[in-house]
């Protein structure tokens, strides 16, 4: 991967992108196991196979339209969504079933109003890397 802007990276629902982000922050995490012993003199020994496997992903943007807010009200207690995913301009694709986990909006007196929101990755998650 060469230096890009972040802008080529879109958000989509359905193969419509949500509009109106500003940024984009992914968490990749891999949880160790420790399985030291005070056989290891004090130095710490990991198993190479990880406990569980995730990523997160948190987005924060200008507000343009309703759809962040009426996925999470048309949806009721079910905030996973198999439709979405998050394309990069050369093809490299994150796809997978995400949960909405939150949606905060911010509405100053004098100002735009902004949204900041959190996925979790959940199952499987389709990695198509770039052409």
């Amino acid at each position: 991967m060469s230096e890009t802007l972040g802008r080529v990276i879109k958000w989509n629902k359905a193969a419509a992108p949500i509009a109106g982000l500003t940024d984009i922050q992914f968490t990749h995490n891999s949880e160790s196991v420790d399985v030291t012993t005070m056989d290891d003199d004090g130095i710490r020994k990991l198993l190479a196979e990880s406990a569980e496997v995730s990523t997160d992903i948190s987005v924060s943007g200008i507000a343009k339209d309703y759809v962040l807010q009426d996925l999470h009200f048309d949806n009721g207690t079910s905030q996973q969504y198999a439709d979405m995913d998050f394309t990069w301009d050369d093809g490299r694709k994150i796809a997978g079933s995400m949960n909405l986990t939150n949606i905060s909006y911010g509405a100053p007196y004098k100002d735009k109003i902004t949204f900041t929101a959190s996925l979790q990755m959940s199952g499987a998650i389709t990695l198509t890397k770039a052409v």
